[in-house]
């Protein structure tokens, strides 16, 4: 199959409908192989093919079973990935606060605050007891 990208989803596609025939068999030369794990790496070859012309999978949880059936697979990259030697880059995550937000933090009156809205309303620290019950 090598890199056609073509081929990985119409061997998915087969393997989709044919599956759960009983008759069934997938095999990888002459081993028998899972033809759920054979329809999985199907999908996932056809998609690195088409992101990035090559396998860009990272294997820094391990190598799953479908990685063992595909052409793609490059096992010195995924001992490297496991052994920690490429980690993943770290996520940044940017938090902002919206200019209401700011504003209250300042003290301010919000920018956007609704009409007829009280700029001085007091919010309690508890439920006053009245408001506990059922109505």
């Amino acid at each position: 199959m090598g890199t056609d990208s073509a081929a990985y989803p119409a061997l998915a596609s087969l393997l989709e409908r044919a599956r759960h025939w009983r008759a069934t068999e997938v095999n990888e030369g002459d081993e028998p192989v899972s033809a759920y794990h054979a329809k999985q790496m199907a999908w996932c070859a056809s998609s690195q093919l088409k992101s990035y012309g090559a396998c860009r999978f990272r294997f820094v949880y391990g190598v799953f079973p479908r990685c063992s059936l595909c052409p793609l697979f490059d096992a010195e990259r995924a001992i490297r990935d496991v052994l920690g030697e490429n980690p993943p880059p770290a996520t940044v995550i940017e938090i902002t606060l919206g200019p209401t937000l700011r504003a209250l933090l300042q003290g301010e009156v919000p920018p956007n605050l609704p009409e007829g809205s009280d700029p001085d309303l007091e919010v309690p620290d508890f439920v006053p007891e009245g408001w506990a019950e059922p109505g």
